[in-house]
């Protein structure tokens, strides 16, 4: 199975690669931006022999005026295409921030109603920095039907990243409930 981290950058998606695969694979540093392609790591259950796959992205948010950062999250989300199940990656020391929020309902968005990494309106909107949520709802980059059959929704889980450092318990589980809201998360 292979599945895709995603978040918003220093939420703790390399720090968590590195952990589930037991080994320092990933470059760490409370440096935005700090991965700059896509990582994987392989985690192994020999229990169960199962075997998961695991790709570290880069920050996923909205794209600012520079190449990089296009590139940055136009790669982020390119990644869901590899992925059966996304975990999305939330660092709950810091509070419910407009990029968390925003990255969560674009994704949101874009799995109910079937997004497909490859539809090249929306990768080359992403990556000029054009791409229009209003224009999204209003169906801009609308899929044929053929293309919406071949695409279901992607499986997501919630990943409550850093909990060890939070005091306030009640104030994670507003947390956890409040992200719950904007996805149906499994």
């Amino acid at each position: 199975m292979n599945a895709c981290l995603l978040g918003v950058p220093n939420s703790g998606k390399s720090s968590l690669l590195n952990r589930l695969v037991g080994r320092r694979i990933a470059a760490v540093s409370d440096k935005a931006g700090t991965t700059d392609d896509a990582n994987f790591g392989l985690h192994t259950d020999y229990e169960t022999n199962t075997q998961l796959q695991i790709y570290d992205t880069p920050g996923a948010y909205k794209a600012t005026n520079s190449m990089r950062s296009r590139k940055l999250v136009t790669k982020a989300w390119e990644q869901i295409e590899e992925a059966d199940h996304v975990l999305f990656v939330v660092d709950c020391v810091k509070r419910l921030s407009f990029e968390v929020r925003n990255s969560l309902i674009l994704f949101n968005k874009l799995a109910t109603k079937g997004f497909d990494p490859q539809n090249k309106l929306i990768l080359d909107a992403m990556q000029d920095g054009s791409f229009d949520e209003a224009a999204f709802d209003a169906g801009a980059y609308q899929m044929t039907q053929h293309e919406q059959d071949m695409v279901g929704a992607f499986p997501s889980t919630l990943i409550l990243n850093k909990v060890d450092l939070v005091s306030n318990k009640r104030k994670m589980k507003e947390l956890q409930a409040e992200l719950e809201d904007l996805n149906p998360f499994e």
